[in-house]
């Protein structure tokens, strides 16, 4: 894996890291692979649904590029393939650059895999159970423990996400 990351910038791209995460709207809990920071803010128009799905991009060389949320349920295949076809409308061919992910099944998925030849992009698989090795996990942990705190902010003070 390193030796591909370090290949792939040597002969400069641009690498960006994919992945989705799930928050739970009630309760946020388990662990993350993030130091404690400040980041991700939790927008009150979703107390409604369960949980909150949000898949999202990071360029090693720019940082955040996007991110795309779904409520009530996690991603699919159908929704990673929507989300490379805009991420490759927002990178152009202004640069060469390539994904790096972990291994969701539906990132191996037929439709996916046809998705990123179509759009040329390279794809550097993470290692399994490695997720250390995915700076975007940390961007995630953060996230995560910002929502919670918010989550039981509001749960302390006895007050609604609808308020």
């Amino acid at each position: 894996l390193q030796q591909e990351v370090r290949r792939r910038l040597r002969l400069g791209y641009d690498i960006i890291q994919i992945d989705e995460c799930l928050f739970n709207a009630k309760h946020v809990s388990g662990k993350t692979w993030a130091p404690t920071s400040q980041a991700f803010v939790k927008d009150h128009r979703f107390a409604s649904v369960p949980y909150i799905a949000v898949c999202g991009a990071i360029s090693m060389e720019e940082g955040y590029i996007m991110g795309h949320l779904l409520t009530g349920r996690a991603f699919n295949a159908e929704d990673m393939v929507e989300f490379v076809d805009d991420l490759a409308q927002e990178k152009g061919v202004r640069k060469k650059w390539c994904v790096m992910w972990d291994n969701a099944s539906y990132h191996r998925s037929g439709v996916v895999t046809r998705a990123l030849h179509r759009h040329r992009i390279p794809i550097i698989q993470n290692i399994a159970y490695r997720p250390d090795f995915m700076g975007i996990e940390q961007f995630w942990g953060q996230a995560k423990r910002a929502y919670k705190g918010q989550v039981n902010g509001f749960q302390a003070r006895g007050e609604s996400w609808d308020q």
